[in-house]
């Protein structure tokens, strides 16, 4: 009985597989019964297996202070604060590859910075606000059928 795709990455359980081995890349098998190479050196007889994960979501609110320094810095805050509210940010996350996407920035806040000379120097400070949603996979052992015997008390 197949129940869904065997994926790299997924933890194998069986009762003659060691604990915690892992799929590592596909054998003769693509998702279904055939080989697949493992983390752990073993030998195995054909028996019933499972390889099983589960994603966990949870979403994320991040905020990021922007420290821009210099004597450019108020143009350069302009700058940062229009490209992050624009679909420009939200295209230059999406391609990243990271499920991140920008919410708000805030206008920037001109605030004064001592350098170690004790020196005023010029600073903005833009708080930029971001979703992120990270995604935790863990292995999860599963079965498709249970035998179950009521026992009497004793």
């Amino acid at each position: 009985m197949s129940l869904g795709t065997i994926t790299v990455g997924s933890t194998l359980f069986g009762s003659n597989v060691a604990s915690g081995t892992t799929i590592t890349a596909f054998g003769t098998g693509t998702g279904g019964i055939g080989t697949y190479v493992v983390d752990t050196s073993q030998t195995v007889t054909s028996e019933v297996m499972a390889a099983g994960r589960k994603s966990m979501l949870q979403t994320t609110k991040v905020t990021v202070q922007l420290d821009v320094h210099g004597p450019n810095s108020g143009d350069n805050t302009a700058i940062i604060t229009t490209a992050f509210r624009d679909d420009y940010a939200v295209q230059s996350f999406a391609s990243s590859g990271f499920d991140v996407s920008p919410l708000y920035a805030d206008d920037g806040k001109q605030m004064p910075f001592l350098n170690e000379n004790q020196q005023v120097e010029e600073r903005w400070v833009i708080d930029c606000v971001m979703q992120c949603n990270p995604i935790l996979t863990v292995p999860q052992q599963f079965a498709d059928e249970l035998d179950a015997t009521i026992k009497p008390p004793v």
